[in-house]
Order: C-alpha cells, then structure tokens, then sequence
C-alpha cells in the first residue's frame, strides 16, 4: 500500500491527477478506510474539479480519524474557497485545538475573519501567528493592511518593512508599503517602491508594460528625445498625473505623444507639453519615439517630492468645441454638481461610495441652490429621476470633454472620490470630497480638510465612523448653508 500512494503522490506532483486516481481506485473500497490514501484521493478529485466528491473523501476520512489536523486543516481552506465561511471558521478552529504551535493555520485564521469583517479577530489571529513565527512575511504584510487602514501608523509601515526583510522578493509588501509612504508625503522613496504595481510578482496588478520596438524611460537625459507616455489605471489617476507632462517637456525633452482611452482623449489632449494624443481603441501600432513610459511614473522618474509637487492650477482645460447648455437652470442660485457613486464593479473601492442619491437629502433644505447630477453609470438612472422632492438637473455627459463643460460652467462641486474630484480640480473650479474613515485612498494624505495636489480648490470632507455618512452630509449641508448665506467668502 506504501508503494501505491507513493506513486500515486508522484503522479499528483506531476500534475497527473486523473492517473494518480486510478492507480487509487482499486484500494478505496475496501472495508477499511485508509487516511492517507483517502486524503490523496479528495486531493485528486478536486484537481480534476469534482469538488463534491472531493469534499466528501476527506469528510469520510474525518468521520473516522477526527483527530486528523492537517486534513481539517486542508478541509477548511477549501470550505474559504466555496465561500462557506462558518464551516471553514470551525474546521481551523478545530485544527488549531490540534495543533496550536502551527502559524499557518492562525495565518488562515486571521484571512478569512478579514474577510468576514471582523478586523480585531483578524489583528488577533494574525498577531498569534506573528508569536509563533515572528517572521512570517505573509502575516506582516496583512497585519500592515490591517492597521492601515484608517490611517498610516508607525506599527503598519514597521510591519512591511519586517515582511520586506523576511522576503525581500515581496512585491505586495513593497507595494502596501508605498502607498503609506505616499499618504505620508514621503514622496522620493513612495514613488520609487509605486513602481511595483506593473511587477508580475504583483498579486493583483491591474498595469502591464506594453512591448514597444523602444526602451521604458529610466530617468536618462531628456534633451531632445521622444516619449510616449502611458495613460493607466482610472481615468481620475489620468487627470491628476496629466500634471507631469508639463515638467516632462519644460525639461527639455522633444516630441511626447500620450497614449490613453477614448473616454478622456479630448480632455488629456488640452495638457501643456502634449504634441500628440492616440486613441488606444484606434491605435494599431505605436509611433517612433526614443523611449516609452507609465504617465504615473513620471512623477518617480524626474524625482518629485512633495516640496516640488506642480500645482500649478488650471493644468485642464475645456476642449475647443465642446458645449454644455445649462441655460435650464435657475437664475441667482448657486449652480452644485453631485457625484455619489463610482465604479460598482471594483468592490475594492465600495467603502468610498454612498448608498444612494437619497443619503444626500439634506442638502435639498439648503435654499438657493440648483443641483446638477453629474452621475455617470451607476446610480445615473437613479439621478434621472431623484423623485418629487427635488428637482436635479440631468445634462447628457457623453465623456470627461463635456463633463469638463458642465462643470466649468458650476459654482460648487460635491462628490465621492471618483474621477470628477480630480477634474474638478485640475479645471480650478471649487470642490468638496466626501471621504471614508477607512480606506481612504493614498492621494487625499493627512491633512484633515486641504490637499496639496489641489491647493485652494479641494475641501475635504472625512467621516468619524466607518460606513457612517450621516454625520459628513451634516457638515456638507452646514457649509452649504453658510456659503449661500454669503457668511463666507470663498469656496475653498
């Protein structure tokens, strides 16, 4: 019997599942259940995608040796994996009864309670782990995510710099590692470990390098030579890093065409510096330049810190052209664009949304003012039609070039971080960001109500209470009132 599951476990390791269960068959039904050879055989069905039947090997061997922890352990993971979240909490719990001194399974522990949103059982599943093994990189990272997330603390970015000398090959170390840095203003070496995001070491890397006939720019002399700049990530990074462009070229450098989406081209194509925009739906090969780069490393490549940040205001502008009628709207009111919800297929990024159109109610009692929905994809049905009690203006916004329009044409724009803040601001015109306790992004840093990319433009807005946005319209509306009332002078 050694003798089979020894080549049934070779055949598992070579990938050779189905051959491995074969080679198993014979021995499974006799009237002795044997663990090893029944474990191997739920491994195999599970390779081979019969998950049921996998399932089922492993609880049979369970049913006959309950004290078997690794298999309660394995059990358990797969249980996280079909989402059955209970079961798999009592299976590692179970397996850590068994085997207390095992870090992995306090590890798993912690991971599924994270997701679970339990944040403080997670923190202490994560610390025992680091008890029994200091030095498990895996734990310091999410252990760094954990307490991040409200805002950047001594102990996080201790806690990626210990995963990065466990394992020095740890990019998403590296990467968390950055975006603390950044919302720190620790610029130099924040931009410098950002560059991480396009690794294939990345887990969840949304950046990839193109492959043009020319090298990636590396920070080399600027004089007279060619770039093409990489638009990436959301059309709000796109605005906000449009900045770098301008300093590209006002060092020297010659020809710099942008390659972006359709949905921002017209708006990029007004940045000072650009000599030529390329639509990349439309965009077959790449033009002859000298080199290539991401548009959000330029910053990193020409040694931005935030002493040197550009922020020089308007850096957009409204395409030539481009109209936007908001003659509909009433005279003498204060003209408001509202934004409430963003992408709704990135649930990353959820927390920073409002449930609705309706959390932003009371700010119909603000008299004096005319509110225009600024809503595109989700929640924009929602704007067309925000019932009796308030009238929302609904302009068409066929891309970020008529957005531009509208809201050059607005006194006041109030939204979530989405895109529009950042066009808002590169356009100078007033804005106000409602921002979540946790998870907020790098960019808005620690400042609680100003931010240095938008200087005298961006007003924040924080919540007290994560998912608690009462009290932030509350405040919103406060400053409304006061603006109408003229007890203030400016927007900002």
């Amino acid at each position: 019997m050694q003798a089979v599951v020894e080549r049934a476990s070779a055949l598992f390791a070579e990938d050779r599942a189905g051959e491995a269960l074969s080679l198993l068959g014979p021995h499974l039904g006799g009237p002795v259940v044997d663990p090893v050879l029944w474990h191997l055989a739920g491994a195999c069905h599970l390779r081979l995608g019969d998950v049921a039947q996998g399932e089922a090997c492993w609880r049979e061997v369970l049913r006959i040796r309950p004290d078997f922890a690794e298999l309660e352990f394995d059990l358990a993971l797969l249980l996280m994996h079909l989402g059955r979240s209970d079961e798999a909490e009592g299976g590692l719990r179970r397996a850590a009864a068994m085997r207390p001194g095992v870090a992995a399974i306090r590890f798993e522990l912690g991971n599924l309670r994270f997701a679970r949103g339990d944040a403080a059982g997670a923190e202490a599943a994560w610390r025992e782990t680091l008890r029994l093994e200091p030095e498990h990189a895996l734990a310091l990272n999410n252990l760094g995510v954990l307490l991040n997330r409200r805002a950047p603390v001594p102990e996080a970015e201790a806690a990626y710099r210990r995963a990065l000398r466990a394992r020095p090959d740890f990019v998403d170390a590296a990467w968390n590692l950055s975006l603390l840095l950044l919302a720190t203003g620790r610029f130099a070496e924040g931009f410098c470990l950002y560059e991480f995001r396009y690794h294939p070491g990345r887990s969840e890397r949304r950046t990839v390098p193109i492959e043009a006939p020319y090298p990636m720019w590396q920070g080399e002399e600027v004089s007279g030579k060619s770039f093409l700049v990489v638009a990436e990530q959301g059309y709000g990074d796109q605005m906000q890093f449009g900045r770098f462009v301008a300093l590209l070229k006002a060092r020297g450098a010659g020809r710099i065409v942008l390659l972006c989406t359709a949905p921002v081209a017209a708006l990029l194509a007004t940045l000072e510096g650009l000599d030529q925009v390329l639509v990349e739906e439309e965009t077959c090969h790449f033009p002859q330049c000298d080199y290539w780069t991401f548009l959000l490393s330029l910053p990193h490549r020409q040694g931005i810190t935030l002493e040197t940040l550009p922020a020089r205001l308007p850096y957009l502008r409204v395409p030539r052209g481009t109209a936007a009628v908001l003659d509909a709207l009433p005279p003498g009111r204060l003209r408001v664009g509202l934004v409430w919800k963003g992408d709704v297929t990135n649930r990353a990024s959820a927390h920073r949304f409002l449930p609705g159109l309706a959390t932003l109610a009371p700010l119909w009692r603000v008299p004096g003012v005319a509110f225009v929905s600024l809503q595109k994809g989700a929640g924009e049905e929602e704007g067309r039609d925000p019932g009796p009690d308030q009238p929302l203006w609904h302009p068409e916004l066929r891309d970020f070039a008529h957005t531009a329009a509208v809201v050059a044409q607005l006194d006041l724009v109030i939204a979530i971080d989405t895109a529009v803040v950042h066009l808002a601001g590169a356009l100078q015109r007033p804005c106000w960001v409602l921002l979540p306790a946790e998870g907020c992004d790098w960019r808005w840093m620690h400042d609680p109500t100003t931010s240095p990319w938008y200087p005298g433009v961006v007003r924040l807005f924080r919540q007290e209470v994560a998912g608690d946005w009462s009290a932030v319209v509350d405040a919103v509306r406060c400053a409304l009132a006061r603006l109408v009332s003229g007890s203030v002078a400016r927007l900002d």
